[in-house]
């Protein structure tokens, strides 16, 4: 991922496949660049950064059970990752939204990402004095 794609962010929404371990676990390095680019160039770490599962659709392992949002312990070896798994990750680097997870393709809890992101903006521009704003 370049700098292009996020030097002027707001807000960061990372999606992985929940269908693909690989796809959470390697963000680690990007999500350390975009860290440094703030701190170093616009001085600012408190960027919200928000990890969304995708594709919980297809995952229909008992272990992870859809409507109990992926609290299972997971295994290793499994092809999937549980919401429990997310959230402790996304814990170890010290983020402070926890992730959620979507289904683009049926459209479950898409809107809940955006919300997510829009009322942590808002209050981020209060904290800051910004009491006017509008999210589109």
């Amino acid at each position: 991922m370049t700098r292009q794609y996020y030097e002027d962010a707001d807000a960061v929404i990372f999606v992985y496949d929940v269908t693909n371990p690989d796809t959470l676990f390697e963000s680690s390095t990007w999500i350390k660049d975009i860290r440094i680019y703030l701190n170093e160039k616009l001085n600012c770490n408190n960027l919200p950064v928000l990890f969304v599962g995708n594709k919980k659709d297809l995952v229909k392992d008992a272990d992870y059970t859809i409507q109990g949002e992926g609290e299972g312990e997971g295994e290793e070896g499994q092809d999937y990752v549980t919401l429990k798994q997310a959230r402790r990750h996304t814990e170890s680097e010290k983020f402070l939204l926890k992730p959620v997870e979507c289904s683009a393709y049926k459209g479950a809890g898409v809107n809940a990402v955006f919300e997510i992101i829009a009322t942590e903006l808002i209050g981020e521009r209060k904290k800051r004095g910004f009491l006017d704003c509008t999210i589109l």
